[in-house]
């Protein structure tokens, strides 16, 4: 008698934990994303700015952007 309330019991929790397994996530709010900022998102933005290689390839892309730029505007002047 009391196997078969333990039996019982188990197969109650067992249904619940797979019920609870199979509910929908929960959506982040944009809150929330951002409180969940870690470490690694800080050590890439200082990477982003004081990394020298980082650096160098920002300026030239920066330098390339504005050559594209300037060869453009030459071409379609009013």
């Amino acid at each position: 008698m009391k196997t078969g309330k333990i039996i019982v019991l188990a197969i109650l929790c067992f249904i619940g934990i797979i019920t609870l397994l199979f509910l929908p996530k929960k959506e982040l709010t944009v809150q929330e994303q951002v409180n969940q900022l870690k470490l690694k998102d800080f050590y890439l933005v200082y990477q982003y700015y004081f990394d020298s290689d980082l650096i160098k390839l920002r300026k030239e892309i920066e330098h390339n952007e504005m050559v594209r730029n300037q060869e453009v505007g030459q071409n379609k002047r009013l």
